[in-house]
C-alpha cells in the first residue's frame, strides 16, 4: 500500500474519532442543560426508550408557559449538501386556533423585495420591521397576536429565529445545537406567549363562581376545545370558543324545550329589532343594553348568544341571564339561583 494512502486512511480515521468524541461531549453538555432547564421551569423530559443516561439528552422537553404547553426539541435543516442542527419550539394555540403567518429574518434582498411590492406586512414596531419579513393573509389578526411588546422581545432575544403558524400550531426554529440557556428560555417564553393569545380573557370567565371549566383533554397536538358550563334555572348553558376569520369569539348555548320561533337578530343600541313581540319580559329588555353587538339566535331546541369577541365576565353573566329569560318565559329575578 502506498504511504500516502496509509496516511490518508489514518487521517480519515482520526477525523472520525475526533468527531465522535466531540459529539459525545456535546450530547453530555446538552443533556445537562436540557434536564436543568426542565427542572428549573417545572417541565417534563421525554426520554428516548432505553437511553436515559447522564450523557444522553432527552428527546424533547415539555414546559407549560402562560396558557400553552411548549415542546422543545431538535431537528435538522438541509442546506445544499449540509444538514444544519436546529432547535425548535412548538405549541398549539391554547384557544384552539389562530392566524396563519410566517416571520423570517430580513436578508440583504428584503429591502429590494419591499420596494417592488412583494408581501411584507407592517405590524407596528420599526425595529421588528427592520429585522424581520412577515407574510400572512389577515393583517389585523396577525397584529392581534404579535403585540408590540412581543415584537420587541422577539427582536431583542432571537433576531435570527423563524416563527411559523399553520393556524393551529406555532413553531419557532433557531439554527444551533441548543446549548445556549438564554436561547432556550427565549424560545419557551416567546412561543408560549404567542400561543396563549386570548387565553387570559378566557381564564377570567372560567374564574367566575357560577362557571365550571371543562378542560381540554386528549393528545397534546389535538385536544378538544375547552368549554365553560353555567348552570341556570332553565338548564345548563355551555360557552364554547369559536374561531371566525381567525379571531376568537364566545358562543353561549342553552338547550330549551320551549317552542320558540326561529330568529337571528343583532342587538344594536340596546334593542333587538325583529324579535317576536312579547318574547322578552321588562327585565330581559333591560339586559339588552349590556349586550350591544351580540347575535341572538333561536334554532330548533336551542338558544344562542354570540359575541364578536370574548366578553367580560359581567357580559357573559348577562348573556346567560338573557338566555334564561328566553327559555323560561316571563321571569324577573335573573337566570341564576
Amino acid at each position: 500500500m502506498e504511504p500516502f494512502v496509509v496516511v490518508g486512511a489514518l487521517v480519515f480515521v482520526g477525523v472520525g474519532v475526533v468527531s465522535a468524541v466531540m459529539e459525545k461531549r456535546q450530547n453530555r453538555r446538552r443533556a445537562l442543560i436540557w434536564r436543568a432547564l426542565a427542572q428549573r421551569r417545572g417541565g417534563t423530559c421525554n426520554e428516548l426508550p432505553g437511553q436515559v443516561t447522564a450523557a444522553t439528552p432527552p428527546d424533547s422537553v415539555d414546559v407549560r408557559v402562560a396558557h400553552a404547553v411548549v415542546r422543545l426539541d431538535r431537528t435538522t435543516r438541509t442546506s445544499g449538501s449540509h444538514a444544519i442542527p436546529v432547535t425548535r419550539g412548538r405549541a398549539r394555540f391554547s384557544l384552539g386556533a389562530g392566524p396563519k403567518f410566517e416571520v423570517t429574518p430580513a436578508g440583504i434582498l428584503s429591502g429590494v423585495a419591499r420596494n417592488i411590492g412583494l408581501q411584507d406586512l407592517e405590524l407596528g414596531d420599526p425595529g421588528f420591521r427592520y429585522a424581520f419579513v412577515v407574510k400572512g393573509a389577515h393583517l389585523d389578526d396577525i397584529r392581534r397576536v404579535w403585540t408590540i411588546p412581543l415584537q420587541r422581545a422577539f427582536t431583542r432575544r432571537l433576531p435570527a429565529a423563524t416563527m411559523h403558524s399553520d393556524g393551529t400550531h406555532v413553531t419557532l426554529t433557531l439554527a444551533g445545537s441548543g446549548e445556549e440557556t438564554q436561547h432556550l428560555d427565549a424560545i419557551l417564553d416567546l412561543v408560549g406567549a404567542l400561543a396563549s393569545t386570548g387565553a387570559a380573557e378566557f381564564e377570567a370567565l372560567a374564574a367566575l363562581p357560577e362557571v365550571t371549566l371543562v378542560p381540554a383533554s386528549g393528545p397534546r397536538t389535538k385536544p378538544p376545545a375547552r368549554r365553560l358550563r353555567l348552570t341556570t334555572a332553565h338548564g345548563e348553558a355551555t360557552a364554547t370558543l369559536q374561531w371566525v376569520k381567525s379571531a376568537p369569539r364566545i358562543w353561549l348555548t342553552l338547550p330549551t324545550s320551549r317552542d320558540l320561533p326561529p330568529f337571528r337578530i343583532v342587538v344594536r343600541d340596546g334593542t333587538a329589532d325583529g324579535l317576536p313581540t312579547g318574547l322578552l319580559s321588562e327585565y330581559a329588555l333591560r339586559l339588552l343594553g349590556e349586550l350591544d353587538g351580540v347575535l341572538l339566535l333561536s334554532e330548533a331546541g336551542k338558544l344562542d348568544v354570540r359575541w364578536l369577541g370574548i366578553p367580560t365576565p359581567d357580559g357573559l353573566m348577562v348573556g346567560a341571564k338573557l338566555l334564561g329569560e328566553l327559555a323560561g318565559g316571563t321571569h324577573h329575578v335573573g337566570a341564576f339561583r
